[in-house]
């Protein structure tokens, strides 16, 4: 639960922060030299991505699996969230991905809570 609601917090900061870049001006003086400045630009996160809201998208239905996985008790649906989310990750890394590294961790920590747990229930006796 705790790593779906940090994935839907760091998608909405992501949406609503702008995103600051920075580029070269070139522009012609009265003496004909050109003139040439850093200029430091604020654009939305749907201005920047080709894809829109997408690739804010996916983290969230991958924490979605992983929730219904861990709810319904399915260890190879949450194995393959946690996979899925790692692979996002990697692939994202340099761009947005890692703001969605706490989220990682927490479906890994979810994927070890649920193997401790089984691994504890059939070590108990039947009494």
């Amino acid at each position: 639960v705790l790593a779906f609601i940090v994935c839907i917090w760091v998608g909405y900061q992501m949406w609503v922060t702008p995103i600051q870049y920075s580029s070269i001006e070139f522009s012609d003086a009265v003496n004909g030299v050109k003139i040439e400045r850093e200029v430091i630009k604020l654009k939305p996160f749907n201005e920047v991505s080709d894809l829109g809201v997408i690739p804010l998208l996916i983290p969230v239905f991958i924490c979605l699996l992983g929730l219904w996985a861990t709810f319904k008790l399915k260890s190879i649906t949450l194995a393959f969230s946690v996979l899925l989310i790692i692979v996002f990750w990697l692939i994202t890394v340099f761009s947005i991905g890692m703001t969605y590294s706490a989220v990682v961790l927490l479906l890994i920590a979810a994927f070890a809570v649920h193997l401790m747990a089984k691994w504890h229930v059939k070590k108990i006796p039947n009494e």
